[in-house]
């Protein structure tokens, strides 16, 4: 799995498939890219991931947006050609619908077991009312994850409450406070997750 550089903010289209084409050409195993635009300030456009998905050595994606329509267009013009996985749990199931191959994702997942599982199933039979059931819950967890606390100690205290030992968050991050911790578990019981 393979990002744009963390050192350069910027980097034109010809760099981008330069670098990834150059990895890709000296691999001895296939390449999968990582569009992970909130971390790295980067952001492989869709004309880019096109570009990359005819390279014969590049053969998946793991795209991180968190924006619907750009994600769209990226299937529509690279799915044929790429393995495209999705990234943000809120995106997995219209994602699914719209032809990527999976999801490669963190948070819910962990703490839903089979009914992550479940929701790619029902998403690519096209059982889409019973997948808006999970979708719903998916997305529940998903924003408590990432708006309690800082990442990823909500996940930790909630790995911590279903009995997986999961710890605490090395620094700088700490673990949820009292009444947080509260709000999570109500949450979590809400959705099922914790009875």
């Amino acid at each position: 799995m393979v990002e744009p550089p963390y050192i350069v903010t910027t980097a034109t289209d010809s760099e981008l498939i330069n670098r990834f084409e150059h990895i890709a050409d000296k691999s001895p195993v296939p390449v999968m890219l990582y569009n992970n635009p909130r971390r790295n300030q980067i952001n492989l456009s869709a004309e880019v991931l096109s570009k990359l998905a005819k390279h014969e050595n590049i053969a998946a994606i793991k795209e991180s947006t968190r924006d619907l329509g750009e994600l769209t267009v990226k299937i529509e013009l690279a799915g044929k050609d790429l393995n495209i996985f999705v990234g943000p749990s809120t995106l997995i199931f219209p994602g699914l619908l719209l032809g990527a191959k999976g999801f490669i994702s963190s948070g819910p997942m962990e703490l839903l077991r089979k009914d992550g599982y479940r929701l790619y199933e029902l998403a690519v039979a096209g059982k889409v009312k019973e997948a808006i059931k999970l979708h719903f819950k998916v997305t529940r967890i998903y924003r408590a994850l990432m708006g309690i606390g800082t990442w990823p100690a909500a996940l930790k205290a909630s790995l911590n409450a279903l009995g997986r030992p999961a710890g605490i968050p090395r620094k700088p991050v700490h673990p949820l406070s009292r009444e947080d911790n509260k709000r999570l578990i109500q949450i979590l019981q809400s959705v099922g997750v914790l009875s």
